[in-house]
This record gives C-alpha cells, sequence and structure tokens, in this order.
C-alpha cells in the first residue's frame, strides 16, 4: 500500500512554484495526443493543443508575480526524442508549445525576455532537435519505456537526468544568482509513472494514469539538499539517492 494517496495525474497537477533565487523547478510533462495509426502522413505528431493553456497558465503565475528587484525566471526546455514509427516526435512538439507559452506570457506582461527561453538566447549554446528543426533539446534519457525495460530501469535513467537537471541548475545559478530555473522536461506517461510511485512510496510496476499533457513539478531550493514532488493534492519531500530511491539499483 501507498504511503500517500495518489490520484491520476493530470494537467492541474503542473501547478506554478513560488519564485526563490537559486531555486529550480522540474516540470516533467506527459506529451499531448497524437497520430496513432503507423501508416498516417503526420504518425506520431501531436493532435491536440491543449497543452499550451496548461503550459500559458504556469508561466503567467511566475512571470504576472515578479517583482522589480526579486527573482525573474529563465526556463530550459528539453524533451524524450522518442520517435512514432518513422515519423512524429511528439514530446519535442508538445514542448514547442511551451516554449511558445512562455514567449507569450512575457509578452503579454511586457517583460523583456532576453536571456529568459535558453533555447532562444545565442549567449548559451543548446543542441537543437535536428530532425524536426526545432529548438527543444532533446535528452534521450528522457525516452519513453523500452520493450526490455522494467520500471526500476526507467527510475534509474530518470534518477539520472533530475541528477543532471540539479547540477546543471547549479552551474547555471553561479553566473545568474537572481533567477528561478525552469527545466522543461517533455517524457512519457511510463517515465513520470515509476518515479511518482517510488517517491510516495508505491509498487512501481502499477500503473499510474498520466493525462495527455499532464505531469509533475518538481522543486529545489537553492541548497539543492531536498527536492520536493508536488501535485494538486500532496507534497513529497524527498533526496536523489535517498530513502526514495531504496532497493532501486543501489539508490
Amino acid at each position: 500500500m501507498s504511503e500517500f494517496q495518489i490520484f491520476p495525474i493530470g494537467r492541474e497537477d503542473i501547478g506554478a512554484p513560488k519564485l526563490v533565487a537559486g531555486g529550480v523547478s522540474v516540470v516533467l510533462q506527459r506529451h499531448e495526443e497524437f497520430v496513432i495509426e503507423p501508416s498516417a502522413e503526420n504518425a506520431g505528431s501531436i493532435t491536440s493543443l491543449d497543452a499550451y493553456d496548461t503550459d500559458v497558465a504556469f508561466f503567467d503565475s511566475l512571470i504576472g508575480h515578479e517583482s522589480v528587484h526579486g527573482p525573474k525566471t529563465t526556463a530550459l526546455f528539453t524533451a524524450s526524442d522518442s520517435r512514432y514509427g518513422v515519423r512524429g516526435y511528439r514530446s519535442v512538439e508538445t514542448t514547442e508549445l511551451a516554449i511558445q507559452a512562455m514567449a507569450d506570457v512575457l509578452h503579454d506582461h511586457r517583460k523583456d525576455s532576453a536571456g529568459r527561453v535558453i533555447n532562444l538566447c545565442p549567449d548559451f549554446y543548446i543542441n537543437r532537435h535536428v530532425p524536426s528543426d526545432e529548438d527543444v533539446r532533446p535528452v534521450p534519457a528522457l525516452r519513453e519505456r523500452q520493450p526490455d525495460e522494467r520500471a526500476s530501469d526507467v527510475l534509474r535513467r530518470t534518477h539520472g537526468v533530475l541528477q543532471n537537471f540539479v547540477d546543471y541548475a547549479r552551474v547555471f545559478h553561479t553566473h545568474n544568482p537572481n533567477r528561478h530555473l525552469v527545466i522543461w522536461a517533455g517524457t512519457h506517461m511510463g517515465v513520470i509513472s515509476p518515479l511518482v510511485r517510488a517517491i510516495t512510496g508505491g509498487v512501481l510496476e502499477d500503473r499510474l494514469p498520466v493525462e495527455y499533457g499532464g505531469g509533475v513539478v518538481i522543486n529545489a531550493r537553492p541548497d539543492h539538499a531536498d527536492l520536493q514532488l508536488t501535485t494538486r493534492t500532496q507534497t513529497v519531500s524527498f533526496r536523489l539517492g535517498g530513502r526514495a530511491m531504496a532497493g532501486v539499483g543501489g539508490f
């Protein structure tokens, strides 16, 4: 039995955190609905843009609460480069909606967008997703669960991704101390579900439904000692390599 009550994860679980100078928030978002018919010309491409509204609400809450001398929001957009068949990249396409959402919110609030979207800033070197010619940074470790993988295998690589994100944030804040960094990570239900199950004490192989465009937020304060998984119903603290990962490949 899980230590915490778990509900299916939806769009409303992607809630904006409180801005903290030196803080980092990792958004793990499932891709949007997509064309499943393999023979379709646009197989694998998303068929819904609803995630855009979720993303706008997230960034509107963050950017709308910025103060003159307080921390400013900066974001890096990454995604699974999983391809459906030989065509669409559903996670990359969904994350492109998030980039557009942040850009639109900055414009609506009449905020200077220079350096806010790392993917679009010439001061940063970011690998683009070349096959789709998108600005999203591809992260292979965010790929969907493979046929030969167990949930513990997926959890192990997700743990590594989160550690890399925290390490990146630490270096970023060394040079940008008055920023709250958002790392947007487009991924899959098979990645999000085991992570939430592990953190909340559940059974890894139990299926936890994640709505298209839904997801969770993982926040870390400047010392990065503890991370917090947040959903609309709860906040659970954990450490990478700590109790939440116990019994899974030596974590």
